[in-house]
């Protein structure tokens, strides 16, 4: 697996972490540093200018420092690879026509003798292809890309091979191979094409397409720009063309610059070297440089020769050179060489600028010396000079052996300024994620590589001199030129042993551990620079305290700065691009290896020397007070805690990376969600490292690494090892603890114990529920269903409480429960993550009922009775929760499943307070009033069935509201006597509701008398509707409908309910009775009738109600009724319809006997006194056949024989002769009083 472990490269450093719980990561903190680095970022973006900034601009040239030591020289030759002796010797004759080049892309010299052509492997000096199946001399050979789909994928390149009369293309792959060393070198095959063109003219240059197009001319060179998609040539004539490809044979001519001449002989007044005769389009050297011969000493002279300024005794006189003729050149990233015949045969001078940063940035040097004359040479300067920085560049001359036939940058991996736009200038920035830029130049002799020397081998030389010497000054000049804060940085750069410091083997990728004393001098040195931290404090007016801001040593900037230039070429990059067929690292695994080395060099240097960041023993600052300075060196200490932090953080998060890789990060990517996968997308390795985002996304990815592993029979113990030994902030504790559990959840599932089963699922549940705090709802869910598979009912129902009091540890979201609220925000969102945990339980309860109601198709499944065990058991634990929430929801899904009978018979704790909890509703009071049935409080039951019949919340009908008062009656009725010591509320509770019962039945019949009528008029319908919706007092319906609606049985039976006593009223009712039996019938006979039953109907209700049947007033309006049809009723007609009505024989007689009595008109008058004589007759003849009756509610001994006896004979007494028949009647009483008593 391509992971870094530090413990195999530094010295005995262990990273292995023990599985102790590991500190929450600290996001604000991790983002605060994230901020340094971005200041960091900004400060090398702005402290080198632009090339273009820098340019001259109206001056004639720029300025050169030129050193003639080896300390600041900007190249140095590293290595020359001679051409193998057998080719040498062969091209070398005078008899042949040779030519060469050099095609970096392919790391091979092309060669050609006459019709030959020699591919030489100058990384393995013995190395040559050769082709020599054509019959031309070759004078040039191209490189270019294939067309598309022209040739077998392995078919990379094709060789342009240029004749005099022909142009050749040879088809090359390469593949990558090991070398002769520990480095890697590519292996060419060429293969023959058969395609040939016919010229007439020689080409000279060749420029290729990405896309396959080939472009040749007879001019000086032709150079494709890919990105912008165009070409450039260069004439002999100085003429420079622009063009841009269009159709598949075509190109479309752009600009042309043909009077570069002119343009340069006005930037350049005045120049000698401007003239018609020599002026050739190439670079423009200084005119004064040391001779090559100057150069050789090693070392630096004594005194030394500061950066820019002399110190001491003047330096030697060196001889100047003259550079004149310059025939080749190379530029690349501001760095130029270009190359002159010597002044001997058998040598070439090579000229070599590069910038000398200490003069055009800006480095916040202190004590930057100025320039001396001695050293720095402007040429043909003008009047007008910009305020901008002059380019001032370093200058060295260096001599090779041979006559110079091509040049080129060596090719290298972008690590830096490619991939995150750094200024190419600023070497300062990448020099220590990059190794340095190298050309190589090819002569007769062979390839001389030259290595370009940063600042870091600047200050590595000074640092070499010193331990040599004891020269402490050129350190502290180089100090001074390239400022404190870059110089602390380059320091820890050597202290740590950066990957990069060792610039002569670019194929080197370990750190350097080489020179223990000068890491030991560098880390001394970034003490000593570093100085201490100042606290700039400011008074604010109105204001007692003091308020400030530190400004922070050199140490801790120079850290800053050297973190930030490790991660800058990652930091902002995304963590994976859109390959061909699926998403895949955005970063090549070696550079974030390469990265992660320097990183943990770094961390590894401040881990052992902890002092580097503290004050000396005894530094104090006399001239700020003590508070002050504990101030700035607290605001420091802080600052660093926070970069060591993110330090560790992006250590971990690179190990991480790496990871994912070694497991397929392809195939992970396949098994996430969507959303991670989006997430995922989007992320920088800035935002996987300091966001919460990057939290959620990493922890998701380490899930499906488990997954994957588990799956594979990867025991956790052995995952969880390696992820926090690589990543430990990446794999917590907690983390771990959960991928025990799902293991044991495997485990579970491929014993065949019951024991063992039982086991594993409850340590599995045991380290869920410690692990709740970092699970997340969908986790929970699939967790929820392995738990139903296994038949586990304990896990699936206790885990989603523990989670749902995890997930709500203030209970707010009770709280907002419980108010009712509807509002959105914090205490929402956890009210519906509890009920997201409640729905998981509802679920598993289904889930469990469901299981035991199939059929068994499977063998060893459990039976229907372990089924119905499972479902028992996790019933039980639901109502065994303490969980009052819980327990509402879990009761409003029973009784929407029609369980509620079930749930009264059980009766749980939060029963009785659920149903009483808003929002109330019909069906929970009908619940309620059960519960206290069941629960033997009749009593509470009935205060329930009122409130259900008298809310108005409800939409219930009537005669329902009549049920639920009848029903409370009823319970009232059965409360104990000695219940609660209630008893006499309870008998004044049921009286109320005896009354509101017959007011109800009242109400009811009304509704029903007047529904009839409800189409009649709208408003009438209206009033008639809203007698059903609610209940009413006796009051509201006798005046708004008894009265309005003149219905008179209705007033009396308002008046008997209520047991008003109102006599004129019921005179005027009752005539009411009579008058509309008149008034509806107009046959005597028939009006008898109707009057006769509806007296039998009212009688039978209300007697012997005085307030609605007052049978004084009854019988009078009777016996009128009667004596005004007396010609067709029968006498005793009267009597005998109050005995029908339920009215008792003796009432009757006394209120006969009143009338006969009275002589009140009409019964003053002799007729009508006998008539009611006849009455009295008929009333006792059928009295006594009722007492003889054997089944007769009346006994013999409560009839009044002796009354009835003498009554009669004051009648027969005053009885008219001519009433026989009633004679004969009272005749024939008499006769069976003596009989029968």
């Amino acid at each position: 697996m391509a992971f870094y472990s530090p413990s195999s490269s530094l010295g005995g450093y262990n990273n292995q972490k023990s599985p102790e719980r590991a500190p929450p990561i600290d996001l604000t903190l991790l983002h605060n540093a994230s901020t340094v680095l971005e200041e960091q970022f900004a400060k090398d973006s702005q402290a080198i200018p632009e090339l273009g900034e820098i340019l001259p601009n109206g001056q004639a040239s720029s300025s050169y420092s030129v050193f003639p030591d080896d300390i600041r020289v900007p190249f140095q030759k590293r290595k020359l690879v001679g051409i193998p002796e057998a080719l040498f010797q062969y091209y070398s004759s005078t008899s042949v026509n040779s030519h060469m080049g050099l095609i970096p892309e392919i790391e091979r010299v092309w060669i050609s003798i006459d019709h030959k052509l020699f591919l030489w492997d100058y990384n393995d000096s013995q190395e040559i292809s050769s082709f020599v199946d054509q019959p031309y001399v070759i004078t040039h050979v191209g490189l270019v890309k294939p067309k598309k789909g022209l040739f077998i994928e392995e078919i990379s390149h094709l060789l342009v091979i240029c004749t005099p009369v022909s142009v050749l293309l040879i088809a090359l792959s390469f593949s990558t191979v090991p070398g002769t060393s520990t480095r890697f070198r590519k292996e060419v095959k060429l293969y023959a094409t058969d395609l040939t063109i016919s010229t007439e003219v020689e080409m000279t240059s060749v420029a290729g397409t990405v896309d396959g197009r080939i472009f040749m001319y007879r001019i000086v060179s032709v150079i494709a720009d890919s990105e912008r998609e165009c070409l450039y040539t260069l004439t002999e004539k100085n003429v420079i063309s622009l063009f841009k490809p269009t159709s598949e044979k075509s190109v479309q001519h752009i600009q042309t610059l043909s009077n570069l001449y002119k343009a340069a002989q006005d930037r350049c007044p005045g120049s000698p070297a401007i003239t018609p005769q020599t002026f050739q389009i190439l670079w423009l050297p200084p005119s004064n440089l040391i001779h090559p011969d100057e150069q050789e000493n090693p070392h630096r002279p004594a005194p030394a020769i500061p950066f820019g300024a002399v110190q001491g005794q003047p330096p030697r006189q060196s001889r100047p050179y003259i550079v004149s003729a310059i025939d080749s050149s190379c530029y690349v990233d501001g760095l130029t060489v270009a190359a002159q015949p010597g002044d001997v045969d058998t040598v070439d001078y090579l000229l070599c600028l590069s910038p000398d940063l200490t003069r055009i940035g800006s480095l916040d040097q202190l004590n930057l010396p100025q320039p001396a004359p001695q050293t720095t040479y402007s040429i043909y300067s003008s009047q007008n000079v910009s305020s901008r920085p002059p380019m001032t560049e370093y200058a060295t001359l260096l001599s090779i052996p041979g006559r110079t036939w091509a040049m080129a940058p060596v090719p290298q991996m972008p690590i830096a300024a490619d991939v995150a736009g750094i200024n190419v200038l600023n070497e300062l920035g990448t020099q220590v994620s990059e190794h340095p830029r190298q050309f190589m130049i090819l002569t007769n002799v062979g390839v001389t590589f030259l290595v370009k020397r940063r600042s870091l081998d600047y200050l590595k030389a000074v640092i070499e001199e010193l331990q040599s010497e004891g020269n402490v000054q050129p350190i502290i000049e180089f100090r001074d030129s390239f400022g404190r804060n870059q110089t602390c940085a380059m320091l820890l750069a050597l202290a740590s042993g950066n990957i990069f410091l060792d610039g002569s083997d670019p194929a080197s990728n370990t750190i350097s551990l080489g020179n223990a004393d000068l890491a030991a001098v560098a880390k001394q040195a970034f003490y000593d620079f570093g100085e201490k931290p100042i606290w700039s404090e400011r008074t604010v007016y109105g204001k007692s305290e003091h308020q400030g801001t530190a400004i922070f040593s050199g140490r801790r900037e120079g850290l800053a700065l050297y973190f930030s230039r490790l991660v800058k070429p990652i930091w902002k990059i995304k963590l994976v691009v859109a390959g061909p067929t699926n998403l895949q690292l955005a970063v090549q695994e070696a550079r974030l290896i390469t990265i992660q080395k320097n990183l943990y060099a770094l961390k590894d240097l401040l881990d052992k020397n902890p002092h580097l960041f503290h004050s000396s023993p005894g530094d104090s600052a006399a001239s700020r007070a003590p508070a002050m300075e504990q101030e700035a060196w607290k605001a420091e200490q802080a600052s660093i805690a926070q970069l060591l932090s993110l330090l560790t953080r992006t250590i971990e998060a690179l190990s991480f990376v790496l990871l994912l890789n070694d497991y397929h990060f392809a195939d992970i990517m396949t098994k996430c969600d969507v959303e991670i996968q989006k997430l995922v997308s989007s992320l920088t390795f800035e935002d996987l490292i300091t966001t919460q985002n990057g939290l959620a996304v990493s922890r998701a990815l380490v899930n499906v690494i488990i997954d994957q592993q588990i799956g594979q029979q990867i025991s956790v113990d052995t995952i969880s090892e390696v992820l926090q030994n690589r990543c430990g902030s990446f794999c917590s504790t907690d983390d771990v603890m959960l991928y025990k559990a799902k293991e044991n959840i495997r485990k579970a599932v491929e014993t065949s114990s019951v024991a063992e089963k039982q086991n594993w699922l409850s340590e599995s549940l045991r380290l869920y529920t410690k692990g709740a705090r970092i699970l997340d709802f969908e986790k929970l869910r699939e967790i929820c269903g392995d738990f139903q598979l296994l038949n586990y009912a304990k896990g699936a129902i206790d885990l989603p409480l523990v989670c749902a009091r995890v997930f709500d540890p203030d209970n707010i979201g009770i709280d907002y429960w419980r108010s009712g609220a509807n509002s959105d925000g914090r205490p929402r969102s956890a009210f519906e993550r509890r009920m997201q945990c409640y729905e998981l339980i509802l679920d598993s309860l289904s889930v469990f009922e469901q299981q035991g109601n199939e059929p068994i198709t499977v063998q060893n499944a459990p039976s229907a009775e372990e089924h119905e065990t499972v479902k028992d058991y996790a019933y039980q634990l639901s109502f065994s929760s303490d969980d009052e929430m819980f327990h509402s929801t879990l009761y409003d899904w029973l009784i929407s499943r029609h369980l509620a009978d079930d749930l009264l018979e059980i009766r749980p704790p939060f029963l009785e307070t659920h149903l009483k909890r808003e929002p109330l509703s019909a069906e929970k009071y009908q619940l309620l009033w059960q519960f206290y049935v069941k629960d033997g409080q009749p009593l509470r039951a009935a205060e329930v069935l009122l409130a259900l019949a008298e809310s108005t919340e409800f939409q219930l009908q009537l005669d329902n509201r009549l049920e639920y008062l009848t029903l409370a009656v009823g319970n009232a009725k059965s409360h104990p006597v000695s219940a609660g010591g209630r008893h006499e509320t309870a008998i004044a509770f049921l009286t109320d509701l005896e009354e509101k019962l017959e007011v109800a039945q009242v109400q009811l019949e009304m509704y029903s008398t007047l529904l009839p009528h409800v189409n009649d008029a709208s408003e009438v319908g209206v009033k008639i509707n809203a007698l059903a919706s609610r209940l009413y007092t006796m009051s509201e319906l006798y005046q708004d409908y008894a009265i309005p609606f003149d219905l008179p049985i209705l007033k009396l039976i308002c008046v008997h309910v209520a047991e008003h006593r109102d006599e004129v009223m019921l005179r005027q009712v009752w005539n009411q009775i009579f008058d509309q039996v008149v008034e509806e019938e107009s046959d005597p006979i028939a009006q008898a009738d109707q009057l006769s039953a509806t007296l039998e109907k009212l009688g039978r209700r209300f007697y012997p109600s005085v307030f609605a049947f007052p049978l004084q007033l009854v019988t009078d309006l009777l016996i009128r009724f009667s004596l005004e049809r007396k010609e067709v009723l029968q006498s005793g007609w009267a009597p005998r319809v109050l005995a029908r009505a339920g009215i008792p024989y003796v009432e009757i007689w006394d209120a006969l006997h009143d009338m006969y009595e009275s002589h009140i008109p009409p019964f003053n008058a002799q007729a009508n006194v006998q008539a009611i004589s006849s009455d009295i007759a008929t009333l006792f003849t059928d009295w006594v056949e009722e007492v003889k009756r054997p089944t007769s509610s009346i006994s013999r001994g409560e009839f009044p024989v002796s009354r009835i006896d003498f009554a009669i004979d004051q009648y027969m007494a005053e009885l008219h002769a001519d009433r026989i028949e009633t004679k004969s009647k009272y005749e024939a009483v008499k006769r069976q009083l003596r009989r029968e008593w």
